[in-house]
């Protein structure tokens, strides 16, 4: 008894194996809007002397990109200071303040974009000292291609107070 069991549930699982294997494999399009873009590696970059880089995003791109600025100097006086942004097209997009040093250090900042773009983007990680010698190199740009989530925005809310409870009525007595 146990072995026409067996042989049946054998036999379920390799038919619904089979009919499986026949279906087509699900299809997830992107969005419309999404059809004509891609998200390519960014490396379209050049450097415009010791305290800036610039990188061009292409047109028709979409994605989410972590973009990281790296950067150092070596202080030249006990007082240096250095700082660095990322901007895009000339907005910040994330920033530090001049930081206090007293032998080469570096910087490292990163901002999350989600792009959207008919026409090219020049990303600039900018680098400011006093009283430092930059790296020659000038500063450090790199795009990561991250998974694009579907979500365009999403932002907390916070409420004041709780709503007032609702008051619980009695029965009429009978």
């Amino acid at each position: 008894m146990k072995s026409i069991l067996l042989a049946s549930a054998l036999m379920l699982a390799l038919a619904a194996t089979a009919q499986a294997a026949s279906a087509p494999p699900p299809n997830f399009p992107l969005p419309q809007a999404y059809g004509s873009y891609s998200q390519p590696d960014i490396t379209q970059c050049h450097s415009s002397g010791p305290l800036e880089r610039d990188c061009t995003v292409p047109a028709m791109t979409a994605g989410r990109y972590l973009i990281v600025a790296a950067t150092s100097a070596t202080a030249t006086q006990s007082d240096a200071t250095q700082a660095v942004m990322i901007k895009l097209d000339d907005a910040p997009c994330a920033a530090t303040r001049p930081a206090p040093f007293t032998e080469k250090k570096g910087l490292r900042i990163g901002c999350i974009v989600s792009l959207l773009t008919d026409r090219p983007i020049v990303v600039s990680a900018v680098f400011a000292t006093h009283n430092a010698t930059p790296s020659p190199d000038g500063p450090k740009l790199v795009f990561r291609r991250l998974p694009w989530s579907g979500v365009i925005q999403a932002t907390a809310v916070a409420f004041r107070g709780a709503p007032a409870a609702t008051p619980k009525t009695e029965e009429p007595k009978e």
